[in-house]
């Protein structure tokens, strides 16, 4: 078995029980239909040009699965769940296993 393989297999065991539920993306690039999702709110966003520089503001972030969405994403894009619609307006992070988004 792969390195990569294993880690798809990794990620898809620690999404299965840690996620929030279920969402749909939908983007320009980018699409996904029930994707699981982790919603973390209160993540400190910095506005500065590197780490813990500038002023920190208070975010939510919805992160996916990178391999799910297939495409890049952008400003714009929805990400749809039971409970409520969001919009994305930033990737703060995408180690190619994990994409964590700025959404409000």
């Amino acid at each position: 078995m792969s390195w990569s393989n294993i880690t798809s297999r990794m990620d898809e065991a620690i999404m299965a029980t840690v996620n929030d539920g279920l969402c749909q993306y939908q983007g320009t690039a980018a699409n996904a239909t029930d994707a699981p999702y982790i919603l973390d709110r209160d993540v400190e966003l910095f506005d500065g040009s590197g780490p813990d520089q500038g002023v920190a503001q208070l975010v939510t972030t919805v992160s996916i699965q990178s391999g799910l969405l297939g495409g890049a994403s952008r400003q714009g894009d929805r990400i749809i769940t039971a409970e409520r619609s969001w919009t994305v307006q930033q990737t703060l992070k995408d180690d190619g296993h994990m994409r964590q988004l700025y959404v409000t």
